[in-house]
């Protein structure tokens, strides 16, 4: 794009700008029963062509200048896992592949600068890493002797201590402030009712100590809806086993009373934010989402799907979704690359961006940094050519913003 074609994009881009900027005003004064409101779309349009206009004007020539404030890195750091969860996009097992630790170590300083939190969990189990004689807590220690301080995990429901658990807990108490989060889980694709919150219950006396918040998503799926309203009422009948041994106040005991809960209107209106709670003196958050229902059609998951004889009719609800016109805030300045455990890198976790690799950009471990770096920079150079050209299909909603449906 030369000087004279740059000039013309920004022209078209600013007068869109200010229309929609004038159609937000007038939302404004329509009644806020506008369901789904118009204003989300036409703000995350104000985003992109904002970021679109940046970039146009000053080209980013920097790694740390691909992404939007506080970005995250999603690492894999291994694909072993032994406990078979039946709703699990993965296809895990205890002999997958771990991240060479050697490699992840030896990229520069201002590459792991650049983020601000590291999420583990994304696949496989975190707690299996291993890797020329590292686990995952001197990975940790690394990344905190980074300035990546901010640490996240999603764990299956471990039950009981190991010596990994064991070092996380001698790494916490040196570190001297526990790990910032992690996510467990509540589902039935395994086992059903009682020992699922048993299970629970036990995952939530080991990680107290090593996390300030816990998040327990409930997993169900939108193939049944009956089965997803019975999954959340028995979440509320089991409350007292899951949070045995477990303060909690008074306002969290009157939302886990059945009777608060009317699931004739819809089991999406379940959630509890974050409630203050105390497990053997340790004080910690807790966290109930909304229920999760899009359950990806891959992995163990699909493997499930296909015995039921539905796999084929849970795409096809799956994918409807997947239709609609979105517009991804992120689609210019991105808030997170997701690392694989082989070096691969996606600038996407949204399915079916995870599952296609036409969402692959680069690697960081089988070329020179710089390499991956100027491949990172093209690829964001195409995404804001792939905006000026497209403007006005994103604005009459013809096309899609999201990166995991236009697959650049």
């Amino acid at each position: 794009m030369n000087i004279s074609e740059k000039k013309s994009a920004i022209s078209r881009l600013t007068e869109t700008k200010t229309q929609l900027e004038e159609k937000i005003e007038m939302y404004k004064r329509e009644p806020v029963t506008l369901v789904p409101d118009p204003k989300i779309k036409k703000i995350e349009l104000l985003t992109i062509i904002n970021q679109t206009i940046g970039q146009l004007e000053n080209p980013n020539k920097k790694f740390a200048g691909l992404f939007s404030f506080s970005p995250a890195l999603n690492v894999a750091a291994g694909e072993r896992c032994s406990f078979g969860c039946g709703h699990c996009n993965e296809s895990c097992t205890p002999e997958g592949i771990d991240m060479d630790y050697d490699k992840l170590s030896s990229l520069p300083f201002n590459f792991f600068l650049t983020f601000s939190s590291a999420n583990f969990g994304v696949k496989g189990d975190p707690l299996s890493y291993s890797s020329h004689g590292k686990d995952i807590v001197d990975l940790i220690s690394f990344l905190d002797e980074m300035a990546m301080s901010k640490i996240t995990f999603s764990l299956p429901n471990h039950t009981t201590i190991t010596p990994t658990i064991e070092r996380l807990y001698d790494y916490v108490e040196k570190r001297g402030e526990p790990l910032y989060a992690t996510q467990l889980s509540y589902h039935w694709y395994k086992d059903k009712g009682l020992k699922v919150a048993e299970d629970l219950n036990k995952a939530l006396h080991i990680f107290a100590p090593i996390f300030k918040r816990i998040s327990i998503p409930i997993y169900a799926d939108d193939y049944n809806k009956k089965f997803a309203t019975e999954i959340v009422k028995e979440f509320i009948r089991s409350s007292g086993t899951i949070f045995e041994g477990i303060d909690l106040p008074k306002e969290t005991l009157e939302l886990l009373n059945p009777e608060c809960w009317d699931f004739r209107t819809s089991y999406q209106f379940f959630r509890i934010d974050n409630f203050p709670v105390k497990i053997n003196d340790k004080e910690l958050l807790i966290r109930v989402p909304t229920v999760r229902t899009n359950l990806e059609p891959e992995g163990r998951f699909a493997k499930r799907l296909k015995k039921q004889g539905i796999y084929e009719d849970y795409v096809k609800k799956f994918q409807e979704p997947l239709k609609q016109h979105h517009h991804c805030r992120e689609l210019i300045k991105w808030k997170e690359l997701y690392l694989e455990p082989n070096g691969d890198v996606r600038i996407c976790t949204h399915y079916p961006a995870l599952f296609n690799d036409k969402s692959l950009v680069t690697n960081l471990f089988d070329r020179p940094y710089e390499q991956a770096v100027s491949d990172l920079l093209k690829r964001q150079e195409r995404e804001v050519q792939w905006v000026v050209d497209h403007l006005d299909d994103l604005v009459a909603e013809k096309v899609s913003g999201c990166k995991a449906v236009t697959r650049f």
